[in-house]
C-alpha cells in the first residue's frame, strides 16, 4: 500500500456527512464536507457504493496536489 492509499483509507474512516435526494428515477447523493464530490446511483445503495468511489478519487487527487482536505464537521 502506498502513502497516499494508506492516507486515502484513513480519511475514508472518518464520520463525513452523507446528502442523498431522490432525483427522478434514481439517487443523487454528495459528501458535505468535500466540494464537488458527488455520485449518483439507480438505487440508493448503489448510490452510496458510488459515493465511496468518487471519495477516493477525489481524496487521492487532492492528497497528490497537495491540496486542503476540510475535517468532517461535527454533529
Amino acid at each position: 500500500m502506498t502513502s497516499t492509499e494508506k492516507c486515502v483509507y484513513e480519511l475514508m474512516e472518518k464520520s463525513w456527512h452523507f446528502i442523498l435526494v431522490r432525483d427522478g428515477d434514481g439517487w443523487f447523493v454528495k459528501v458535505k464536507e468535500l466540494r464537488g464530490c458527488m455520485s449518483d446511483g439507480k438505487t440508493w445503495e448503489e448510490a452510496y457504493r458510488m459515493i465511496h468511489d468518487a471519495m477516493r478519487g477525489w481524496l487521492t487527487v487532492s492528497i497528490e496536489h497537495d491540496l486542503p482536505i476540510p475535517e468532517p464537521e461535527e454533529d
